[in-house]
């Protein structure tokens, strides 16, 4: 559980940062327009759809564990792209990139978080917890992008932190998915 929750911090400070600065990166780096921005947003809702049913499928064939390291690899690939994303159009795949994983990697930890807690107790108390620790992340991943924007004056480069988050999440959670696979096999 505590390696889970170590994970989850990473990948909560990539996401929420993300859903933070978006639409600042937009306007800061690509100059983008109010109306891009808005087709952006509508468009990352409509492929959320989507991607939240492909993840609850992609769950119930490999499982949770595996479906959310698949989600937050992608993550730290889409953060890497953001990097490189140079047009309009670029941001708008981005975007619904985005979209796919968004809702997914966000269901996925809290489902997971949740066949992780014992039997019986007090699970209020651990997800309190684990709000406290996505509300941590997000100071952290805002304060890191701060510090990037002021050090380097280039927004960009704070991309490539986000999806250093990312692959610090899958790196902590990977042996997981092992741990879980034993246990099963053992039952």
């Amino acid at each position: 559980l505590q390696r889970f929750v170590i994970g989850f911090f990473f990948a909560s400070a990539g996401v929420q940062t993300v859903i933070l600065i978006a639409s600042l990166f937009g306007t800061e780096v690509l100059h983008l327009e109010t109306g891009a921005l808005i087709t952006t947003i509508i468009l990352i809702q409509f492929v959320g759809i989507i991607g939240a049913q492909l993840f609850a499928y992609l769950s119930g064939r490999i499982g949770n564990m595996r479906a959310l390291l698949v989600a937050a690899a992608l993550w730290a690939v889409i953060c890497f792209l953001a990097f490189l994303v140079q047009t309009e159009m670029q941001f708008y795949l981005l975007g619904s990139s985005l979209g796919l994983v968004l809702g997914g990697i966000q269901a996925l930890a809290r489902s997971t978080f949740a066949k992780m807690l014992p039997d019986g107790g007090e699970h209020v108390t651990y997800f309190s917890f684990f709000d406290i620790a996505e509300k941590l992340a997000t100071v952290m991943g805002m304060l890191g992008v701060g510090w990037i924007i002021e050090t380097t004056g280039d927004m960009r480069i704070s991309a490539l932190l986000l999806s250093v988050f990312f692959v610090i999440a899958v790196v902590v959670w990977f042996p997981i998915q092992f741990r879980q696979s034993k246990q099963i096999r053992e039952r």
